[in-house]
């Protein structure tokens, strides 16, 4: 008997909240200020059959604090017939009426399971801003931080992603064991279990609002950085206290809204609730935000994954494929693979150009000493943006070697002497080559023979009839091409070809 008398107790409680939290929600949701998001699901709708219940039950509820666990459940319960249902909504933290038997185990007292599960629900930050207020009798009884977060705007994924808007989302709760009178001064009093019900209840309500930076209370002071000190709230219009549908179910009557320095995301707004009109105190005011801010607070955000289906993407329209020719093709590959092959040969360079400077010896006295300026000098090479031919060659040759080294497993520190050393070795030798090769094609031209023989040739096998046109063709094209390919120190045997032209002239 005292079992299902017990479970009723609960299922009324809970439904109690729920009507209350749907009336709250229904209320501030009317004529929302702009910038105020609220998040209301269909468990937080008042049902038809619950309209024989009174809305004003701000001092029955039965409520628990919920962790992330139990949340949803409890939102989405309406059967309150099983022990499971009733265990999900409360949190296992047993029926309200001190150690209610439930399950046939005895269940204890609950301010201290509350108490319990709310440091463990609060967050470190929370949890010493409450020993605060109740260490030195600051005269409110209920504490929520907001925090800034970027959330993209409503529309398209790719759209959103690209536009983010800042926006002060709730980041938890948490309720004092005690009271001060309304006078603000004198000993702190327990709070009854049921006036720390409303104010957890106030605490699971609060959690379904954010706003933008500007937008209502805790918005205002985020951006001005200015504590407020607002009263009457429960009378206060929407765009003047957003909340003041929960003011009126839960009884808050007071909020003070300070601005923390937070040393990750700049500034937090926490705010101080009561159940009292308490009068403005610019002394006490000035006082917690000096002592909120040596707690330090740095707020941190969980991952939440949403397993849901994304909503089906429209079909692109086909787009039409040109035909495109064999020639544009290779072009377009042979110009992709220029544009690759610069890229990997400029972050070879700038990888050089590091283990160079890493590894340049600074000491005198070290045994790579006397490599230094060609450390020196091959960084000051590759550094530079314009290089000659014979330069350009030298890198290439570099840089096919670094490769060569790096794969050998050779250490950094190896690969870098070497690659000075061959650079040393490179700059005195490959002009000299270069010089060289150059010069081997002087000494002997090909066209040299071709002098002493053509008259010869013409002699041999010239016709008679043919004298009139030698004369004319062979001397304008002999010499000159005697003296674009004859050396300069052949110059002297040159009138050797006269002798020859003569027997052409005497038919």
């Amino acid at each position: 008997m005292d079992r299902r008398v017990s479970q009723a107790k609960d299922a009324a409680r809970t439904a109690r909240r729920k009507l209350m939290m749907g009336y709250a929600l229904s209320q501030d949701s009317q004529n929302p200020a702009p910038g105020v998001f609220i998040d209301r699901s269909a468990a937080d709708v008042p049902q038809p059959q619950d309209n024989g219940v009174a809305s004003g039950f701000s001092g029955t509820v039965g409520y628990a604090p919920m962790n992330d666990t139990n949340q949803q459940g409890a939102a989405a319960t309406d059967n309150f017939d099983s022990d499971s249902d009733i265990m999900a909504v409360l949190g296992n933290n047993g029926a309200a009426n001190g150690g209610a038997a439930v399950n046939g185990r005895q269940k204890p007292n609950l301010s201290s399971v509350q108490t319990q599960n709310l440091r463990n629900f609060s967050s470190p930050f929370l949890a010493q801003v409450v020993a605060y207020m109740q260490r030195y009798n600051v005269p409110f009884e209920h504490v929520d931080a907001w925090v800034p977060s970027f959330m993209p705007n409503t529309g398209e994924a790719a759209e959103a992603a690209k536009e983010q808007k800042c926006r002060l989302c709730y980041a938890g709760s948490a309720t004092t064991d005690v009271q001060v009178d309304i006078s603000g001064r004198g000993a702190a009093q327990a709070m009854s279990q049921e006036e720390q019900n409303n104010l957890l209840a106030f605490g699971d309500y609060s959690q379904k609002f954010s706003f933008d930076v500007g937008a209502g209370l805790p918005g205002r002071v985020y951006q001005n950085g200015v504590p407020t000190w607002e009263q009457s709230v429960q009378n206060a219009p929407h765009h003047h206290f957003e909340r003041c549908g929960g003011a009126i179910q839960w009884g808050i009557k007071t909020v003070v809204g300070i601005p923390v320095p937070s040393p990750n995301v700049g500034r937090i707004v926490v705010s101080l609730y009561s159940r009292f009109d308490r009068s403005k105190d610019q002394e006490l005011v000035n006082k917690l935000v000096e002592e909120f801010t040596k707690l330090n607070p740095s707020p941190k955000w969980k991952l939440i994954v949403d397993i849901g289906q994304p909503p089906p993407s429209p079909p692109a329209p086909p787009k039409e494929e040109q035909p495109t020719s064999s020639a544009q093709q290779n072009g377009d590959a042979s110009a992709t693979a220029a544009t690759n092959g610069a890229k990997n040969g400029r972050s070879n360079i700038d990888e050089l150009v590091s283990l160079l400077g890493e590894y340049m010896p600074s000491d005198p006295s070290s045994p790579y000493a006397s490599y230094l300026p060609g450390f020196m000098s091959l960084r000051l090479l590759l550094l530079r943006s314009m290089r000659s031919a014979n330069e350009e060659e030298i890198v290439r040759i570099l840089l096919s070697s670094f490769t060569s080294y790096s794969a050998s497993g050779r250490t950094k520190s190896d690969t870098a002497v070497m690659l000075a050393r061959d650079f040393m070795y490179l700059s005195q030798n490959v002009p000299d080559q270069q010089q060289n090769q150059q010069a081997q094609p002087q000494p002997q031209p090909q066209p040299q023979p071709q002098p002493q023989h053509q008259p010869q040739h013409h002699h041999q096998h010239q016709p008679q009839h043919q004298p009139q046109h030698q004369p004319q063709h062979q001397p304008q094209h002999q010499p000159q091409h005697q003296q674009q390919h004859q050396p300069q120190h052949q110059h002297q045997p040159q009138p050797q070809p006269q002798p020859q032209h003569q027997p052409q002239h005497q038919p």
